[in-house]
């Protein structure tokens, strides 16, 4: 048997009649617009790095674009579970379509980006546009 604990105090948050009527109505989640997949992104003198989490969705469900030299987008999809037999007890995972957009703090090299997927994560390199590298400039002797 599963058992929800239930505090007071939730009944003081703002959501709480409307996640209540949702339960019993039997609503199903949804990725929500701007917070999904969760992100990090770093940078060092040569490349942007972009890291998502992304469990159950597969690389043929993704698509990634770079536009106007420094925004990137994340779009896919994930399926719907299905409960072949019996009922459901608790229905949390997102589904559906999604999309992501992050402006990067510069141009990137569009030639040179790489992506992969492992274990749930996509990991995504982007090289910075030449302009913006830190160049070292060799001193002569005269």
């Amino acid at each position: 048997m599963l058992l929800n604990r239930f505090s007071p105090l939730r009944l003081l948050e703002m959501g709480y009649p409307l996640d209540v009527l949702g339960e019993l109505a039997g609503t199903r989640p949804t990725f929500a617009p701007t917070g999904y997949p969760a992100l990090n992104c770093w940078t060092d003198d040569s490349n942007f790095y972009v890291e998502a989490e992304l469990p159950g969705i597969g690389m043929n469900d993704l698509e990634i674009f770079v536009d106007q030299g420094n925004l990137l987008t994340i779009k896919g999809r994930r399926n719907e579970c299905q409960c072949e037999s019996g009922k459901w007890l608790r229905r949390e995972r997102g589904y559906g379509e999604f999309e992501r957009r992050m402006e990067l703090p510069g141009p990137v090299a569009e030639d040179g980006i790489e992506a992969s997927l492992k274990n749930g994560v996509l990991s995504i390199k982007l090289p910075k546009a030449a302009q913006i590298r830190p160049r070292k400039i060799e001193v002569k002797a005269a």
